[in-house]
């Protein structure tokens, strides 16, 4: 019997369908709402991104619990860690200082526990996806819409086209990400990927890629990002350094080199002599990129986030203070209101607790170090997408916008260390 049901249901096909309309559907509300909102449209339907995530939600809890039956799927120890993060995720919610903000998450934030929950299941469901194609064309629409999103970042920086929302700081772009630090985050993870595939795989396609990406990284104009890439590339270049040709290292560094510098100064060019925003500074980019290391502005403020964080890990360590509560304990200083830690590490331990970080990074540990035995060009470049995020992660935050790629890419790592580690016991066995 249950045969016949496992031949009449393709969970995989659904599962993968789910994914991406996850992944599809929020760039394109993105689109639909910004052009709403630049157009003084008024938004009928009344959706944000968020509600992708949060309609997707028990259909991907019904997938996995379905595939993990049909299939006769083994608990693994990062299920069970897994399960232990939903679990903690709802004790949260359960003693949340506004038990509504956890559920459903801050204003314009969206990432309560409905939005981390489908980011759960995004990641315990694509690791289980055994087929090929569905994988590749999973990386591939990443690539893709990673492209649309640059294409939106550029028009928001070079252009003055009516129907583009922008940052209110003109020359940094934040593509459909709503920040120029969620678009660095988004476009330093894909950069990283194509970056690794070009010096491991040699194709130029990975090359345009490559600097493609970064210019997007260039363009929001955020060290973080910036940092984060050199930090992966260095890593990437030392630990893989015998698969990789110097001589493409060398043409890869070059004009990624020649692109950090084109792009600072045609942006300040057409900002000043074409747009007229005259707000612009001739060195705005390096100043902008420069100020995150003064004294008096270390990390752009977030030192000092970081520094009054600490009385409240003290006081909510046990279970947290509620997903997403961070503005709630937190409150206002110095007249602004502080929604996020800029340190999604130390928002994990106040909002949900120090064992929901020590799992959390119990997940990344294993997923990195098994990783590294990966021998397959293609997920070794997954592994440094995913460790690209991870660095960033210091000095920024989740987002609805990018989190759900980044536990798609982390799903699809795991996905190929489980696959080797079947494959390997089979030739022991045998």
């Amino acid at each position: 019997m249950i045969k016949k049901i496992k031949n009449s249901i393709s969970t995989e096909k659904l599962i993968f369908i789910s994914i991406m309309a996850i992944l599809i559907g929020i760039p394109v509300i993105c689109i639909f709402i910004y052009t709403c909102n630049k157009l003084q449209i008024r938004n009928v339907i009344s959706i944000n991104h968020a509600h992708i995530l949060w309609w997707t939600l028990p259909v991907l809890a019904i997938l996995y619990v379905v595939d993990m039956i049909l299939h006769e799927r083994k608990v693994t120890i990062i299920d069970i860690l897994m399960y232990l993060l939903i679990i903690l995720g709802v004790v949260s919610t359960i003693f949340a200082v506004d038990m509504k903000t956890s559920i459903y998450g801050e204003h314009a934030r969206d990432e309560g526990l409905l939005s981390l929950l489908s980011y759960y299941l995004i990641f315990l469901n694509v690791k289980n996806i055994s087929n090929k194609k569905y994988k590749d064309i999973i990386i591939k629409t990443i690539m893709i819409l990673g492209l649309v999103n640059l294409t939106y970042a550029i028009l928001q920086v070079y252009t003055k086209a009516s129907f583009i929302i922008r940052f209110n700081a003109p020359y940094q772009a934040l593509g459909l990400c709503g920040h120029p630090n969620f678009f660095g985050s988004y476009m330093v993870t894909l950069a990283a990927f194509a970056f690794s595939m070009y010096l491991l795989d040699r194709k130029k396609r990975y090359l345009i890629l490559s600097m493609l990406f970064f210019m997007g990284i260039c363009l929001c104009a955020s060290t973080g990002p910036l940092l984060s890439f050199i930090l992966m590339a260095i890593f990437f270049v030392i630990y893989y350094r015998k698969q990789i040709k110097w001589k493409n290292l060398l043409k890869i560094a070059s004009l990624l080199v020649i692109i950090y510098f084109f792009v600072a100064y045609s942006v300040t060019f057409v900002q000043n002599k074409i747009l007229n925003n005259n707000k612009v500074k001739s060195d705005y980019y390096a100043s902008s990129m420069v100020k995150d290391f003064k004294s008096d502005n270390l990390g752009n403020g977030r030192v000092k986030i970081w520094e009054g964080s600490l009385p409240l890990l003290k006081k909510y360590w046990p279970i947290g203070a509620g997903i997403d509560n961070f503005g709630k304990v937190y409150g206002v200083r110095d007249g602004v209101y502080y929604d996020k830690a800029h340190n999604i590490y130390l928002q994990i331990a106040i909002t949900n607790g120090i064992f929901a970080l020590i799992i959390y990074l119990t997940v990344i540990g294993y997923i990195f170090f098994k990783g590294l035995k990966i021998k397959d060009a293609k997920y070794i470049s997954l592994l440094m997408a995913f460790v690209a995020y991870c660095i960033q992660a210091f000095a920024n935050i989740n987002v609805v916008e990018v989190a759900p790629t980044f536990f798609a890419i982390s799903g699809l790592v795991l996905g190929k260390i489980q696959n080797d580690q079947k494959r390997i016991k089979k030739v022991k066995e045998s």
